[in-house]
């Protein structure tokens, strides 16, 4: 029986997925030690007679935060057909699809071990008639580009901060293209 054009996708959509996340493409999944693959079902080694290094809280009965993880949803345009659910990715640099005007956005906090904090980080564009940001604080917001030209967003929390550049383009004076850049 010949696989539909559908079919076909489906399968090379979840083959790469699964290849990015550290899977093989025929659906085993594999996780890395030291560099080398091993099956899912094997267990890792572990070394008990090592301390684990546990964080401690600062005064406001928060784990101090040493990064911000910024991700962003890929537009439905994109994954409608082929059954991969949300996907987020976050590059260095995201380019919205075309006419593409608003971009979902994830923030998380993480400390020094890369543990979530459980800090929502403030969401402040530099110029609010360029972006704007609903809600303005929380881990997951809606980020509006309403015209052409560049706009810096700030997020800080606990008194670390990253900035997003954002570039949009406009042809026609309707068509957006957005670039972000972290």
């Amino acid at each position: 029986m010949i696989a539909s054009g559908r079919s076909r996708l489906t399968f090379l959509g979840v083959s790469l997925l699964m290849m990015a996340c550290g899977g093989a493409s025929d659906g085993s999944v594999r996780s890395q030690s030291n560099g080398e693959p091993q099956p899912a079902g094997d267990p890792q080694p572990t070394d008990d007679s090592q301390p684990t290094a546990v964080p401690q809280p600062s005064g406001s009965g928060q784990v101090a935060v040493n990064t911000i993880l910024v991700s962003f949803k890929l537009d439905r345009r994109l994954t409608d057909g082929v059954y991969l659910g949300e996907l987020w990715v976050s590059p260095q640099r995201y380019t919205g699809t075309t006419a593409q005007d608003s971009v979902e956005a994830r923030a998380v906090c993480v400390d020094a071990d890369g543990r979530p904090t459980g800090s929502d980080p403030s969401w402040l564009p530099s110029d609010p008639d360029m972006l704007s940001v609903s809600p303005t604080q929380g881990g997951q917001v809606t980020i509006t580009v309403k015209r052409a030209g560049e706009s810096r967003l700030h997020l800080t929390s606990q008194g670390l901060s990253k900035e997003l550049v954002f570039r949009a383009t406009s042809e026609g004076g309707a068509v957006l293209q957005v670039e972000i850049f972290q």
